[in-house]
């Protein structure tokens, strides 16, 4: 009745904690926790939807990884699995000169047989007074994504298992 399943399924939340000096801080990578609610929450949605589809293939879950409050998860269709390469994860702080996770970026590319595909979720500066500061911060966070350097020419060490190029 829903109509056909889609192959690939990318979902970006914000705000998954209260933002605090604590949260920005301490935990850079997100709360665990929260992360493991919202994938369970979105894993059982997909298997209710799609025991109600015939024919339906069931889901892989393909990266769950968060910064702070921003969460990003990817799942794809069980048959599509074997096609997924390069599989690569980031996160970019942008808040408090690069040292906070309360601004930035997680972001995840993979290639799909041929097809190359980014999918980011940016949290970045509210309001039409932060124009300048949030394309300042964009633009930072797409440049240094995945990258070992930074823009300001600082190393990017590793974070759990992320790859630099």
């Amino acid at each position: 009745e829903g109509g056909q399943l889609a192959d690939l399924y990318v979902i970006g939340v914000q705000e998954l904690v209260e933002l605090g000096a604590r949260s920005c801080i301490l935990n850079a990578s997100g709360d665990a926790e929260r992360q493991a609610a919202l994938e369970a929450r979105v894993g059982e949605a997909l298997r209710r939807r799609g025991a109600g589809t015939a024919g339906c293939e069931a889901y892989t879950k393909l990266c769950g990884f968060g910064m702070v409050g921003l969460g990003l998860l990817l799942y794809i269709r069980d048959g599509l699995r074997p096609y997924v390469a390069e599989l690569d994860c980031d996160r970019v702080k942008t808040g408090v000169d690069g040292m906070a996770g309360n601004k930035g970026c997680v972001c995840a590319r993979l290639r799909i047989g041929a097809l190359s595909l980014c999918f980011i979720n940016v949290h970045l500066a509210s309001g039409q007074k932060a124009t300048v500061e949030r394309n300042a911060h964009l633009s930072q966070a797409l440049s240094d994504a995945f990258q070992r350097t930074s823009s300001r020419g600082a190393a990017r060490p590793p974070k759990q298992g992320f790859q630099r190029r």
